[in-house]
């Protein structure tokens, strides 16, 4: 399968094929009745398919009609009101295909933004920054931590956002509103965008500025 035939899905069709697959790997797994006997699989109706990824059934029909075209999906009728689906070879294929891009996406995006952050460090420790402290919930944390002890920087979370514009709080948190020359403080790519004025910190940093917006 080529990257064309990748890209010659749009997000719903493969939202819906992604739907229909992961009800026929659920239907592969019958749970036993009370009599102890396994239920046959039962492929999901244009219904089932709707409700699964949030669209109309209008919408929905039409996304599998444009999937059946494209030979990723077929079509059994069951009666005159009903018609289940079924993802082809071809559909799977694509559906795995599609998550080993994103994979490989994903990892080079990691890589990326650990090469950003370990060389932006590393300036910052060559000015005499000791301390790092990463403010707010963030998915990245594993490598501000990995990057600061990688160049023997004391590390710290701190969930308070809310004392940021205040004052008088202690340990990791009270850092932030007195941070010296040798703390910075590195915002999570969740939370706003920090200013001095609102952190009372010149030095806090955003990583979407600094990892996300630049990649």
């Amino acid at each position: 399968m080529s990257d064309t035939t990748i890209l010659n899905i749009d997000e719903r069709e493969a939202q819906v094929l992604e739907a229909i697959h992961a009800h026929d790997e659920e239907a592969d797994r019958p749970e036993p009745t009370t009599d102890n006997k396994c239920r046959p699989p039962v492929p999901p109706t244009q219904r089932d398919i709707a409700h699964a990824v949030g669209l109309s059934l209008g919408m929905t029909n039409a996304i599998l009609k444009r999937l059946a075209t494209k030979g990723f999906v077929t079509m059994q009728r069951i009666n005159g009101r009903n018609i289940h689906y079924l993802v082809t070879p071809t559909g799977i294929e694509l559906i795995a295909r599609r998550s080993y891009r994103y994979l490989r996406r994903t990892v080079g995006h990691i890589v990326r933004y650990k090469e950003k952050l370990h060389t932006w460090l590393e300036e910052q420790v060559r000015t005499g920054v000791t301390t790092v402290i990463l403010v707010g919930e963030s998915d990245l944390d594993f490598l501000v931590e990995w990057c600061a002890e990688a160049l023997d920087l004391t590390f710290h979370r701190s969930e308070e956002t809310h004392k940021l514009a205040g004052g008088g709080t202690t340990g990791a948190a009270g850092q932030l509103t007195g941070a010296s020359n040798t703390t910075v403080v590195l915002m999570s790519e969740k939370l706003s965008s920090p200013s001095s004025a609102a952190t009372g910190n010149s030095g806090a940093v955003s990583l979407t500025d600094l990892l996300i917006a630049e990649s």
